[in-house]
């Protein structure tokens, strides 16, 4: 397992549904009914303004019938959008996650969604999809292994289908602040030694933040000649981010609309 994926697991175990969102009100293991039902009301919510857009942009009869989460965690997401569709799958690389997914899935009784294990080579996603979504996951997969799986993941996306796929592209951190955060990731003992000044546990994990180049995006979506885009920006905190909606279809237009690269 990964450095990375490591420290997924350790946030699985430790504090799920605060690390799906960052929020604190959502911290704790969510014991709280009302709580626990506000978490995936906001889900619902953010689902429904994504298909929104799909329909507005790209597909105005977009209903699909097989859908793909990746990075599903805890199921914020694909539990509400596995309610208007036939079948759906959520992967992510914590296997704590997944649990609690299940868990969430058996109360609402959502028999037709299938939880697996994530890789890099997508081994147990089985499949084709109409919807295939991302959010806020590939900024903490290292560039190299993330641009294979995007490629792998639109593979699996039937004609007319769609995908939204978030990507982190740059930073508004100081310059000494991004020197610190690599020393903490590629120095060995130094993120130990920050946790102790700090006074968290030595072995306390340091999320990592990859920013994705667009224009290597840009060549992998080129590969495929009928996709078309549409995007929204996003800024969280310090990180500046796409949200690209990328539909393959049947027409002959090649034409890939993208934003230029900064």
């Amino acid at each position: 397992m990964n450095k990375s994926d490591k420290h997924w697991e350790k946030y699985g175990k430790e504090d799920p549904y605060y690390w799906v969102t960052t929020l604190d009100k959502y911290h704790g293991q969510m014991n709280d009914e009302e709580k626990l039902k506000q978490f995936f009301q906001e889900g619902e919510e953010y689902g429904d303004k994504i298909f929104q857009i799909i329909r507005n942009r790209l597909s105005p009869d977009f209903a699909p019938k097989r859908i793909l989460d990746y990075g599903c965690g805890v199921g914020r997401i694909i539990i509400p959008m596995a309610k208007n569709c036939e079948s759906a799958v959520g992967t992510d690389i914590s296997s704590t996650m997944l649990e609690k997914a299940q868990l969430h899935c058996d109360e609402m009784e959502l028999n037709h969604v299938k939880l697996v294990q994530s890789d890099d080579a997508l081994s147990k996603v089985e499949g084709t999809f109409d919807f295939i979504h991302s959010i806020y996951v590939f900024q903490h997969i290292p560039i190299e292994r993330g641009l294979k799986i995007f490629k792998r993941m639109l593979g699996k996306l039937n004609p007319g289908g769609v995908a939204m796929l978030q990507f982190t592209y740059c930073s508004d951190m100081p310059k000494g602040r991004e020197f610190l955060n690599w020393v903490k990731m590629n120095i060995p003992l130094a993120l130990q030694i920050n946790n102790l000044l700090h006074l968290r546990a030595p072995d306390a994990p340091m999320m990592e933040m990859h920013r994705y180049p667009l224009n290597r995006i840009e060549r992998i979506l080129h590969e495929f000649e009928k996709a078309h885009t549409y995007v929204r920006f996003t800024k969280d905190g310090n990180y500046r981010g796409v949200m690209l909606f990328i539909q393959l279809d049947k027409s002959d237009d090649k034409y890939v609309d993208l934003p230029p690269i900064p």
